[in-house]
């Protein structure tokens, strides 16, 4: 396997004339290799993190661009940070290029982002994550990187929150969220090895609270996967669609958490916990999940929870457009 290293021997491009994720043989190299993750730039309309693989497997992030094959400043941006986050968790990282114009100029971005006079990797990283919220406030008001959802883009001025009525039945009782090892008191290596852990994630992604932009479909889709323990089907999400219940939160207020952390496909994060009472702005529930919701909100959060009929949008993305309108709505943006 052909391999040009770009960041020490932690990132290196990887040449197959076709996408390598298309074959168990060579899924097979990578993990011989010791590459944890393969990042894939094709003419995508989603991006999207997952396993690949048979029985050993590699994390595959399909990472779409908004005008493909040229990547805007912002995707380059937070593609460094992918890479930042993933090396300080001492992971491998492959990629591979269907265009040589998106190789040329993500290299070019790489080798000017990874400039260290030192040549201490580790501390560089470091000092680049520690500085992070100053990369992240100048975000655009639109994004058009996945266009997996109604308004062909995410709409940055509000991150949500999903999980399953139970879970936010929790959240609404205690008025706090927390990280997936806080919550079920286990480490996150236990909790990555579990069935419903369809999507691959790394055992230090349970240690936070996840957001997705408001109109985001992949809050739902998760909620769906876990509850399956598989990828939903186009039945799953359209006919037997049931939404779980999204907390919505301003994505700046969010930015300046001291716990916040963007790890390059989750573009907001807060490390073990969230009180949600200093930053919440609606609360939207399928109107279905009401009697088990009401019986244990407490006053004060009461006027944040809004419930919807979701036999009305019995899709995924309509749910996602509408459940966001009615929380810009609510907070009068």
């Amino acid at each position: 396997m052909k391999i040009e290293w770009l960041i020490e021997r932690d990132v290196g491009i990887i040449y197959f004339q076709q996408n390598p994720v298309k074959s168990d043989k060579t899924i097979k190299e990578l993990i011989d290799s010791n590459f944890h993750v393969i990042i894939t730039f094709a003419d995508y309309d989603y991006s999207l993190s997952w396993r690949e693989g048979s029985k050993e497997t590699v994390r595959h992030y399909q990472y779409s661009l908004s005008d493909y094959p040229e990547p805007s400043d912002w995707e380059l941006k937070h593609l460094n940070e992918y890479l930042l986050y993933e090396i300080n968790h001492k992971r491998k990282i492959a990629l591979w290029f269907e265009n040589a114009q998106t190789e040329k100029f993500v290299k070019d971005s790489i080798n000017q982002f990874f400039k260290y006079e030192d040549r201490n990797l580790s501390a560089f990283v470091k000092s680049k994550l520690a500085t992070q919220r100053e990369r992240v406030i100048d975000i655009p008001p639109k994004l058009t990187h996945c266009q997996a959802c109604t308004e062909k883009g995410c709409i940055t001025d509000l991150v949500c929150h999903v999980t399953s009525v139970t879970d936010a039945a929790k959240i609404i009782k205690s008025g706090i969220i927390l990280s997936a090892c806080k919550a079920r008191r286990k480490l996150g290596r236990t909790l990555a090895l579990e069935d419903r852990n369809a999507g691959g994630d790394p055992p230090d992604y349970f240690k936070y609270v996840m957001f997705t932009f408001g109109n985001c479909t992949a809050g739902d889709r998760l909620v769906m996967e876990r509850a399956l323990g598989r990828f939903p089907t186009d039945e799953d999400l359209t006919e037997k669609f049931y939404p779980g219940v999204r907390f919505y939160f301003r994505y700046l207020d969010l930015v300046n958490h001291p716990r916040f952390c963007s790890d390059g496909y989750h573009y907001c994060k807060i490390k073990d916990k969230l009180d949600i009472k200093k930053y919440l702005v609606a609360v939207i529930a399928p109107k279905a999940a009401e009697p088990d919701l009401l019986k244990v909100i407490s006053p004060k959060l009461k006027k944040y929870l809004i419930f919807m009929d979701h036999t009305r949008y019995n899709d995924l993305r309509l749910w996602s457009h509408n459940a966001c309108e009615a929380a810009k709505e609510y907070t009068n943006m």
